[in-house]
């Protein structure tokens, strides 16, 4: 039977580990769980439902969204500084 609440440790996570990552390049990547955006700016970005359709979207920094994303650039396509926006596996 799966472990209820009242079952968890202090020391025991209710929520998988997430793998955070940087990104600077244009490649695609494996399709992420969300992204953690440093820098407030509007980026294009590439849906794992959806790559051949990217969307320019404004992103506010701080914030972190529950997007899969495979690919994300500056609106003219060009690779993000490193630590722009952060990946989360």
């Amino acid at each position: 039977m799966a472990k209820g609440i009242q079952d968890f440790q202090v020391k025991e996570s209710l929520s998988p580990a997430l793998k955070a990552s940087n990104i600077s390049a244009t490649t695609v990547f494996d399709p992420t769980r969300a992204i953690h955006v440093s820098i407030a700016a509007t980026y294009r970005i590439y849906f794992s439902s959806d790559v051949a359709s990217p969307f320019d979207l404004y992103l506010n920094d701080g914030a972190t969204y529950p997007y899969s994303i495979v690919k994300i650039t500056t609106t003219g396509d060009a690779a993000l500084s490193s630590g722009d926006v952060t990946l989360l596996y």
